[in-house]
């Protein structure tokens, strides 16, 4: 599945069906159905590169019996929307037509990790009450803490 922009599509099998879908324009209209790029430029991909952090030596030799293969970690930024993301990828060594080796990407996932202008809040919402001090029993703590989250309820279920 591949998903730039909101529209989701199911492509494939082959390289030649993904590149095609890569290479039309972007059909939602949200997604800016009136610009002219393709689905790849209108997610503007930039700044690939291997990610050290991750748990996985980047990139390492895989050992399958038969293949020469390498796998690894990346990260990448986005243009559009600004955001930043991380990847896996692995690769195998096939013949090529002119009789010598190259490489072939047998999977590619791509993760969005952090959208600009939408970062996780790291507040308390539940009615977090963060200085105890002088504040009495627990009780008096828990009903406090209750009164605050029912005077501004985040969600509203009615009949």
């Amino acid at each position: 599945m591949l998903c730039f922009s909101w529209d989701f599509a199911s492509v494939g099998p082959g390289a030649a069906k993904i590149a095609e879908h890569l290479s039309l324009p972007p059909s939602s209209p949200s997604a800016g159905a009136t610009d002219l790029k393709t689905r790849i430029e209108y997610a503007g991909l930039h700044s690939f590169a291997l990610d050290h952090k991750s748990t996985l030596p980047s990139p390492r030799r895989t050992h399958i019996p038969g293949v020469n293969a390498m796998e690894g970690a990346f990260t990448f930024s986005l243009g559009n929307p600004k955001g930043t993301g991380r990847g896996y990828f692995r690769l195998f060594q096939v013949p090529s037509p002119d009789g010598g080796l190259k490489w072939k990407a047998a999977s590619v996932l791509l993760s969005l990790w952090d959208l600009a202008g939408h970062e996780e809040s790291f507040e308390r919402t539940d009615g977090h009450i963060s200085d105890l001090s002088g504040r009495g029993l627990w009780d008096d703590v828990e009903e406090e803490k209750k009164a605050a989250v029912e005077s501004d309820p985040t969600v509203l279920i009615g009949e």
